[in-house]
């Protein structure tokens, strides 16, 4: 159960487990469809942030990460610098 602190968020977990553990993952998110996904209509108004977090306070274990680069685009932006297949080049 999620604590009180972030009762009233919508918490997407992106990596979980120790498959990747020791190694770089490359997350890409699109903000927008996961909003759309999630609620079932269009954001209103702007995004004002993007939370973070590595945390084990529900489950009651341990946990730790590494945050390299993070990058923000437009949908436009982001197609313009992928590869055939889908990924941002460079990263």
């Amino acid at each position: 159960s999620i604590n009180g602190r972030f009762a009233s968020f919508k918490i997407e977990i992106a990596e979980s487990g120790a498959d990747n553990l020791g190694e770089w993952v490359t997350e890409e998110v699109d903000v927008y469809e996961d909003h759309r996904r999630r609620f079932g209509n269009r954001p209103r108004g702007k995004a004002v942030g993007i939370a973070i977090l590595t945390d084990a306070d529900a489950t009651r274990s341990v946990s730790a990460a590494d945050y390299g680069s993070f990058y923000a685009m437009t949908r436009e932006a982001a197609q313009a610098m992928s590869d055939s297949s889908g990924k941002i080049r460079g990263r």
